[in-house]
């Protein structure tokens, strides 16, 4: 099973709200991963996407690449978010998409040296969320991994 369908389901089968959210994984290349988001399960009173929609947009993409990244170098373990925050610039009128790229390579390297040392590490993830080409939100993470 190629990566992108084994986070969709893990996905799929471990966070139920991911089906509500109609959340689907659309890429990985190894650094980025992208999630798509349709704007009709994530409507508002607006007829713009819902704040926590947006929220929970920019958690799934930063997650499912750090699960992707852990599975990578065969390793496991339990991911939970930490601290994360979300600034709104424009509202979303359209289906979006969830970007998070991974953080230069010396932050990867150390957390994974943690991680193996010490059974527990930290990242911080940055994702964005973009309607039709524009940047209409952004999340920050970090994200905690401990070994079961």
């Amino acid at each position: 099973m190629d990566l992108v369908k084994a986070l969709q389901q893990t996905f799929d089968d471990n966070i139920p709200l991911v089906a509500a959210l109609g959340a689907k994984v659309a890429s990985y290349d190894g650094e980025t991963l992208v999630v798509d988001m349709p704007l009709a399960p994530n409507v508002n009173h607006k007829n713009t996407a819902f704040g926590g929609s947006l929220y929970c947009a920019g958690v799934l993409s930063a997650w499912g690449l750090l699960y992707l990244k852990l599975q990578e170098v065969q390793e496991e373990g339990v991911i939970v978010i930490f601290d994360g925050r979300v600034h709104y610039h424009q509202p979303v009128t359209q289906t979006f998409k969830s970007t998070c790229v991974m953080p230069d390579a010396a932050a990867w390297e150390k957390f994974i040296k943690v991680y193996r040392r010490m059974g527990k590490s930290r990242l911080k993830l940055e994702s964005e969320i973009v309607c039709e080409g524009d940047n209409c939100a952004s999340f920050y993470g970090e994200f905690v991994v401990q070994k079961a």
